[in-house]
């Protein structure tokens, strides 16, 4: 009997275990089976007494002598050496199969991405049975809800999230996304879960879904019926009592006003964050729209860029809360001139702000003092309260890294590079550098960032902040810009000691 199979398996069955014709009155017979499936097709059982050692087989039709144990392969241990040395793995991919597993009320998927091995056979019908071993798992809910896993081991030995850098489990997408078998199945899933009913609510987006992130953005926000969402950042703040176009989410973030000039700006800066980031970052926009009633002041206050050498990596978070308290203090014209001197002079010290104003409650914005509307001033006075009132309490906060982490202090050469031990230490670093270091006390406790000091001669000299695995800031004192020199010099120093790209991560 022939049977369609790329690899070659061979097990071995006790005969009581099966329907024969050998057996009667319940009597144990002494055989084994020895079953052999050969990738031409060819099947092969030999009964032979239990326990007793064959010649080699070799297939009469093909002459392959090669035959995998099936037992050793349905066994968990068998797939403690990472897939890719198993001595089959070339043909995996032909061998494997997906299998969709359904919730009662269909709304969530299991994906089980599964190797059939032979583990049983009906002598009487010659109908050989499969075990099922599962090798990885994608899971998708109706709610955008979705979580992979790898069953046996493989050698992910790159890793580019900054989860591992922080001593926590790595992002299994990032790793699994770059292994060219999973990656190979994972598509095949997209395209069963494209055509599942639990993406009917997707019909304008799912087909220029070209990833499981994608659809799980899309149901995790039905309302957003252009793929162009994808894009966007803080989609949260967009409405989610009705669908969405694009034009209606930009009419949106206009605060739908129908000034010509400020509607022109702001499609116009749409179409330029999506054709040079290709993300497109909203919230200031949406924070003018809203707070600044003259139409001549928003529309030049949209087109102000806070453009700096990390500016991908910066973050909008509190900058409603901001522009609620600059309505409430200055004059829209003011409000212009102070975000027009970030712009033009101090990029980063505007994201600086925003990182501290985000920490304030009622309390401490009420303790903000009136100052000129520039830049520096600005930054001064809230740099002022953010250290008398938040840093007080991590004075006594001991910062606790993780391996990867203490991997970036090293000397190179002419800085030491080091990283603070608690709250006062990184408030003593502020004070040398006069920054706002310390109010970066509780994202480090959290470990949601990184600050790393550069020392020379025992004086600290500079501060690199590095945050999902990539720099997001570097200065000296007074949050100077660094020289080209001392630039080139981080740089090398993160792809050698801090990056995770070359790092081998542990067995998942």
């Amino acid at each position: 009997m022939q049977m369609k199979t790329a690899i070659p398996w061979k097990t071995t069955i006790d005969i009581n275990t099966t329907r024969n014709l050998f057996s009667c009155n319940n009597e144990k017979l002494p055989y084994e089976i020895e079953l052999y499936i050969c990738s031409c097709g060819l099947q092969k059982r030999i009964i032979k007494q239990a326990k007793k050692e064959l010649e080699q087989y070799q297939c009469s039709e093909c002459g392959n002598d090669v035959f995998y144990d099936a037992l050793y392969y349905i066994s968990n241990h068998a797939w403690y050496v990472p897939i890719e040395k198993i001595p089959f793995y070339d043909l995996l991919q032909e061998n494997l199969k997906i299998e969709i597993e359904h919730s009662t009320d269909e709304n969530n998927l299991l994906f089980l991405l599964n190797l059939q091995i032979p583990n049983f056979i009906d002598l009487s019908s010659e109908k050989v049975e499969y075990y099922d071993k599962t090798i990885y798992s994608l899971f998708v809910d109706k709610n955008g809800r979705s979580n992979e896993k790898p069953m046996v081991e493989f050698d992910l030995d790159f890793l580019i999230d900054d989860h591992y850098f922080y001593g926590k489990d790595p992002s299994q997408s990032e790793v699994i996304n770059r292994h060219p078998l999973l990656a190979f199945f994972k598509k095949q899933m997209l395209q069963l879960l494209i055509k599942h009913p639990l993406c009917d609510d997707l019909a304008l987006v799912k087909y220029d879904c070209t990833s499981i992130k994608d659809i799980s953005f899309f149901l995790a926000y039905p309302h957003l019926k252009e793929y162009g969402f994808i894009a966007w950042q803080e989609v949260l703040l967009l409405p989610d009592n009705k669908p969405l176009t694009i034009k209606q989410g930009l009419e949106y973030v206009l605060s739908y006003r129908k000034e010509k000039s400020l509607q022109k700006a702001v499609f116009q800066d749409y179409k330029e964050q999506i054709s040079t980031i290709k993300k497109y970052n909203f919230y200031y926009i949406f924070s003018v729209c809203k707070y600044i009633s003259d139409v001549n002041i928003a529309t030049r206050m949209v087109t102000l860029k806070f453009e700096d050498e990390w500016i991908e990596n910066r973050s909008y978070e509190g900058i409603e809360e901001l522009f609620a308290y600059l309505s409430q203090t200055y004059t829209q014209k003011q409000i212009e001139m102070l975000m027009n001197d970030f712009s033009c002079k101090a990029a980063y010290l505007f994201f600086d702000t925003l990182e501290m104003f985000s920490q304030f409650d009622d309390e401490m914005i009420q303790k903000i003092e009136k100052v000129k509307p520039r830049c520096l001033e600005f930054h001064d006075v809230i740099t002022y309260i953010h250290r008398r009132l938040v840093h007080e309490k991590l004075f006594e906060v001991s910062f606790e890294y993780s391996v990867a982490q203490k991997r970036g202090c090293v000397i190179k050469e002419p800085y030491s590079v080091q990283l603070p031990q608690n709250g006062l230490e990184l408030y003593e670093w502020s004070v040398a550098l006069q920054n706002c270091l310390s109010g970066y006390g509780e994202l480090i406790k959290n470990k949601r960032t990184t600050v790393y000091g550069f020392f020379k001669d025992g004086v600290l000299h500079m501060a690199v902040e590095v945050k999902n695995n990539q720099i997001v800031q570097a200065s000296s004192k007074q949050n100077q810009k660094l020289s080209r020199e001392d630039t080139n010099i981080i740089k090398a120093w993160f792809d050698e000691y801090v990056s995770q790209k070359n790092i081998k991560i542990p067995p998942i």
